[in-house]
């Protein structure tokens, strides 16, 4: 078993900077991002620079994205309670807030 997440719900999708990094890790990343503007340059960033392993979804970030749960881990600058019920994070995933 890996030591290290594979699945990873990023709220708040930003420039992408973390994403990108997240995804030179091997990780698969699922990040919303609340202004479609941002997700949409970041999206066109990423995917010129050939990444894949990222998915991107354009909504508030509140539901988090569980179509595609439960995650490995998250980052979001969202309160942790809110999120954590609602965003398909097992209880035993790694947080980082």
């Amino acid at each position: 078993m890996n030591d290290h997440a594979s699945a990873w719900l990023e709220i708040g999708t930003g420039s992408g900077y973390q994403t990108a990094v997240l995804a030179e890790l091997g990780i698969s990343v699922f990040s919303v991002e609340r202004l479609k503007a941002l997700s949409e340059v970041a999206r066109e960033r990423l995917r010129a620079l050939g990444y894949r392993n990222v998915h991107f979804g354009y909504n508030d970030g509140n539901a988090g994205w569980a179509s595609h749960g439960p995650y490995d881990a998250s980052s979001s600058l969202r309160r942790r309670r809110a999120c954590r019920r609602r965003c398909s994070i097992s209880s035993t995933s790694t947080a980082v807030w």
